[in-house]
């Protein structure tokens, strides 16, 4: 047996000519011409990916400063942002989708209220108002109430885990052999060159050739010819001139679903076509949250959107920046600009899309990179040979089988039992591969040396890159010491669907406003003094320690008190003008008073002048009857 070991790397080939002797004594007497070539693929750098759960591309703020009713104000059609209400004004979101039952309302989904304050409805403040609110007292038919809901986009990103890379590659093994015209026996006796001579270099004439093409990869690393002459093994690796990218801190986001099937954009996005799959995203782990509780983060929902800080004075879509959206435009004008971005796939590498099916993503890259890979080709010849044990075995059907398999995940195993069948004392060799599918990354194969009538057990890891629930099947090859296939068998099973997840943005998303039904075009901090209820909620401003709002209370009942004390005192005056009087000779006079002044005389009541309108005198003094009649 020759042997002989290239490192071949990138598209480069190698080649190498051996020949068979025709008679072992003989070695420089050549009968055939054996010549391999071998060819590297680029390689492709295959991350596996793990599905998260879907995020929403933006979610966005709605405002409702009106309902059917007309302006929401502070002295009634109140806007409602009470957990208790059955009606508020944003309505409600449902966890489950279909449900109505109360026990289902998602928390803080109701949204939140931005109102007047007492001091900005008596024109003693002039803050800003989120909803662009017109705050006057006395004008109802301006909105003092404005309700802020969050609503999601019609597009949906699904977010993958990104493990780490495998490598992948082909190695093609051309093996051609020619027969030498006439062969060696038509050498007459006296052509025949002495042993010293090696008639390899001699130019002779090749007929009869016939090639044979073997295919080695990291998951097929061990191949033998169909006439058995030949058996090529892929080694190892050596390390490359460049590092592998890790993308563990990143996700990958691919738009998956369109809510709203009559959005052309949206449709655009999820399709898959090349111009679209290089628009997949990679973003860092850190500009995302599960909980929903972090404003201006991929996940942003309900709670954060309704808890933010000071949100009544904020400017609209507060807490809804740095969206997917967001990331997608700013690449995509570094794109057209002709620069390289921060987050589109096609940014960090030559995006492979072959293969690619809707829901099923991928992420691979084509390199250029320098990544040597020892082969070994091994072939009969008659006077050289390696001495192995060669045994023959077989799988253990009944104890060989795959662990629960998810969609779009990894965990699951393949669980392959051996038994060696070797008659000889010694240990033999054997190769096991596996070549799973639909959609299941490539297994690199194991080796396991077995002493005669050892069992052992394999487990390969599977990562299953189907997103669709259904039937795989793992092909299972034995192959002994030398390159012989001596089993195989066929492992089928069950593929469950993935539980696809939105986590804190899940849940209905409420289209319709509750009791709102008009919107306006502006939106706004709140506190707990602006979520009062109105001027009149005094309970409220004390328990909240409201200042401003209890002392422009206070002001305005003390100026009615002012207003009630004052008109008090007019009409107490207008009921004493209005007592009978007597006239001088023992007659009342009841003509009404204030009715005019034409007869309005002076009279002097002990030593003071009093002015009577209308001759009227207000009370009958009969001590001064006599004076009185004569100053008449």
């Amino acid at each position: 047996m020759i042997v002989a070991t290239k490192a071949i790397y990138g598209n480069s080939t190698a080649s190498a000519a051996m020949v068979f002797s025709n008679q072992p004594q003989e070695a420089y007497l050549l009968k055939k011409e054996l010549q391999i070539s071998l060819v590297k693929s680029e390689i492709v750098l295959h991350y596996p990916v793990y599905y998260v759960r879907d995020f929403n591309n933006q979610p966005s703020e709605v405002i409702y400063s009106s309902n059917a009713e007309g302006p929401f104000t502070w002295l009634s059609n109140q806007c409602v942002d009470s957990w208790s209400s059955s009606d508020p004004t944003c309505g409600y979101a449902y966890s489950p989708p279909n449900s109505t039952a109360p026990q289902d309302r998602i928390l803080y989904s109701q949204g939140f209220c931005c109102r007047c304050s007492t001091s900005e409805l008596l024109g003693l403040s002039s803050q800003y108002i989120r909803g662009g609110l017109k705050c006057d007292l006395l004008d109802l038919s301006q909105p003092s109430q404005s309700a802020h809901c969050l609503r999601f986009d019609s597009l949906w990103y699904s977010a993958f885990q990104i493990g780490t890379p495998n490598v992948d590659f082909s190695i093609q093994v051309n093996v051609t052999t020619c027969d030498y015209v006439g062969n060696d026996s038509s050498l007459a006796a006296s052509e025949k060159p002495p042993p010293s001579q090696n008639l390899g270099n001699r130019t002779r004439q090749v007929s009869s050739c016939s090639t044979q093409i073997l295919q080695l990869s990291p998951g097929e690393p061990y191949v033998t010819s169909l006439n058995g002459k030949l058996s090529a093994r892929a080694i190892g690796d050596f390390d490359p001139w460049e590092g592998t990218p890790s993308y563990v801190e990143k996700w990958l986001f691919v738009p998956s679903i369109c809510t709203d099937t009559n959005d052309e954009w949206c449709l655009q996005r999820i399709s898959m076509n090349s111009t679209e799959t290089a628009r997949w995203m990679l973003i860092d782990t850190t500009h995302v949250t599960l909980s929903g509780a972090d404003c201006d983060k991929i996940g942003v929902s309900y709670s954060a959107f309704a808890n933010e800080g000071n949100r009544c004075g904020r400017l609209p879509q507060s807490c809804l920046h740095d969206q997917l959206q967001t990331y997608y435009e700013t690449d995509l004008k570094i794109l057209e600009a002709g620069a390289t971005g921060n987050y589109f796939v096609t940014f960090f590498g030559r995006f492979d899309s072959n293969g690619l099916r809707e829901t099923d993503p991928l992420l691979r890259f084509k390199t250029n990179r320098i990544q040597a890979t020892e082969v070994r080709l091994e072939f009969a010849a008659d006077d050289i040979f390696d001495v192995v044990n060669v045994a023959n075995g077989r799988f253990i059907k009944s104890q060989s089988y795959v662990t629960t398999a998810v969609a779009q995940s990894r965990g699951a195993e393949l669980h392959l039992a051996l038994l060696s069948e070797g008659s000889q004392a010694g240990f033999s060799q054997f190769t096991v591969s596996a070549l799973c599918g639909p959609f299941i990354a490539p297994i690199p194969a194991q080796t396991v040396t077995l002493a005669a009538g050892a069992r052992a057990n394999v487990t390969m890891s599977l990562d299953i890159e189907d997103a669709h629930a259904g039937s795989a099947a793992c092909n299972c090859t034995l192959v002994n010491s030398v390159g012989i296939s001596v089993d195989s068998i066929r492992i089928t099973f069950n593929v469950s669907a993935r539980d696809t997840s939105k986590g804190a943005q899940g849940g209905s998303d409420s289209r319709t406003a509750g009791n709102a039904t008009s919107t306006s075009s502006t939106l706004a901090p709140g506190g707990s003094c602006s979520a009062c209820g109105g001027f009149f909620d005094i309970t409220c401003f004390l328990s909240n320690v409201c200042l401003a709002n209890i002392f422009a209370f206070s002001l305005v009942i003390v100026g009615l008190l002012l207003i009630l004390c004052c008109f008090r005192g007019v009409i107490s005056k207008m009921l004493c003008c209005c007592c009978r009087s007597e006239d001088f000779g023992g007659r009342i006079s009841r003509r009404p008073a204030f009715l005019s002044l034409r007869n309005t005389k002076k009279a002097r009541i002990e030593g003071a002048n009093v002015l009577y309108g209308a001759d009227i005198i207000p009370s009958p003094l009969r001590a001064l009857r006599a004076q009185t009649g004569s100053a008449r």
